[in-house]
């Protein structure tokens, strides 16, 4: 019987350690939507082949985040389309100046490839990622940049 208490007493001791572990992430999260959000520079790579379908939707969607255009980059790099997908990236490149349009040369294919030069050509430490055949909502890069308020945060991934 005494054993029944003991294996009891440390069974609930371990349950108050786990939800107290619980409740110190969520005054974490809180904290950091209550107002301690920061604005760092930030680089968007968009490795895209052949989308002229989307990418002119994922580009608009970009352009109206809620988030200081002076602190984007954004960077599309083209793996080779043979669609009109490089007239559509041009002219948002044309319209607006934090676009910067690369393509792969002839010896680089695939997606890693495309990501591998994006974000080597990144002038911000912070870069955001996602496909050419995306939609994005308003707040897409506020959402992923906000818990970098939190020095500990290293990395953070998005749902698709």
């Amino acid at each position: 019987m005494h054993l029944l208490w003991i294996i009891s007493l440390c069974l609930l001791l371990l349950y108050i350690v786990k939800i107290l572990s619980f409740r110190l992430g969520w005054y974490r999260v809180f904290r950091i939507r209550a107002g301690q959000i920061i604005t760092p520079s930030v680089a968007i790579v968009l490795p895209v082949r052949n989308e002229a379908g989307n990418i002119g939707q994922l580009l608009e969607d970009i352009t109206g985040q809620d988030y200081p255009a002076d602190h984007m980059e954004i960077i599309i790099v083209d793996d080779h389309s043979d669609d009109r997908t490089p007239e559509i990236i041009e002219s948002f490149c044309n319209r607006y100046p934090h676009f910067r349009y690369l393509c792969l040369e002839p010896s680089e294919t695939g997606k890693k490839a495309a990501l591998y030069k994006g974000i080597g050509a990144a002038k911000h430490p912070l870069v955001i990622n996602t496909d050419g055949d995306c939609r994005v909502p308003g707040d897409w890069v506020a959402g992923m940049v906000r818990p970098f308020s939190d020095p500990a945060v290293r990395m953070v991934i998005g749902a698709v």
